[in-house]
């Protein structure tokens, strides 16, 4: 926090709130936070918001006017963000409350709202038992192949998944219809076709051959302090291409979404020739010229989960 910011503690205030003269307080958590708990008579003004200037302009024209702004607690920087953005649009005197909400609750000061209770600050979700199926219309599956002269990327359809946890067990899979494998960057060119039918060939991964290409989840493990915008588990197990059988871990942000349902999303790397696509791989061929493909290939998914 900058040295430039002012702070109060919650006693400070609680005592100033009773004087002559209170301060004006603000909540610049988001609104849904505001009205489940919220200090006593505070205000709200979301510093997420584009508009959040203009609301505290409405609640306080006068810029020399008292004000005390509060965020969830110390940990995070909503007050701060919400300090500096007053301070540089002409306020005077604006503090910041010490320890936030958190602190206010800790020193048993009152508090308004729907829930008695603060609202523990939002974290990754905990996997309890519990089964689910994907929603094939609302995930997705893209990749980027890449060579000395640029890349290609495209999509290609997840046509199946589950996901089941027993005692605190994870199993599940999802399956990917390779014959449903587009492109993007040749979109309108000639060349288009001839790419995609060059990777479902016996070069790449050999459609014909090997219809499904499946991922078997062994294991989703919580990562330490993870927070909601970072990766939140580690996600292992087995993919088979090419009816090639290898393990593949990756991290994954697991998040909630309505009616108790997940989407777990993910962007990794993974090395092709593990499965047995050694077309342009320099590590196995010589003197590929045009030829070379870059052995890693981008993967970005997202699969959408609702229990069953």
């Amino acid at each position: 926090m900058s040295d430039t910011l002012r702070t109060i503690s919650a006693a400070d205030l609680n005592a100033a709130l009773n004087g002559d003269q209170p301060p004006l307080v603000i909540d610049v958590l988001v609104p849904s936070s505001w009205e489940a708990h919220r200090l006593a008579g505070a205000h709200n003004a979301c510093v997420y918001e584009v508009a959040f200037g203009g609301k505290v302009e409405e609640l306080a024209a006068d810029r020399d006017t008292a004000l005390v702004v509060y965020g969830s607690s110390d940990a995070t920087q909503e007050a701060a963000a919400a300090a500096a953005k007053l301070a540089a649009a002409g306020f005077t005197d604006v503090r910041i409350l010490e320890g936030g909400l958190a602190a206010w609750h800790a020193a048993g000061l009152p508090i308004d709202g729907a829930d008695e209770e603060p609202l523990p600050s939002p974290g990754p979700p905990v996997l309890t038992d519990r089964s689910w199926r994907m929603v094939t219309e609302d995930s997705w599956l893209r990749w980027v192949g890449r060579n000395p002269n640029g890349f290609h990327d495209g999509a290609v359809d997840v046509t199946e998944g589950v996901v089941a946890i027993e005692n605190g067990k994870v199993g599940g899979h999802f399956t990917v219809d390779p014959k449903t494998l587009r492109n993007f960057d040749l979109e309108g060119s000639e060349h288009q076709q001839g790419l995609i039918g060059h990777l479902l060939s016996e070069d790449f991964i050999f459609a014909d051959r090997f219809p499904d290409v499946v991922f078997t989840i062994d294991t989703i493990e919580p990562i330490a302090g993870a927070a909601t915008t970072t990766a939140t588990h580690r996600v292992a197990g087995h993919l088979e291409l090419r009816g090639v059988r290898a393990p593949l871990e990756f991290d994954a942000t697991v998040s909630h979404l309505k009616d108790d349902a997940r989407a777990v999303e993910a962007h990794f790397d993974l090395d092709r020739t593990d499965w047995g696509l050694i077309y342009g791989s320099a590590r196995f061929f010589a003197h590929l010229g045009m030829h070379i493909v870059y052995d890693d290939v981008s993967i970005a998914l997202r699969m959408v989960m609702r229990p069953v």
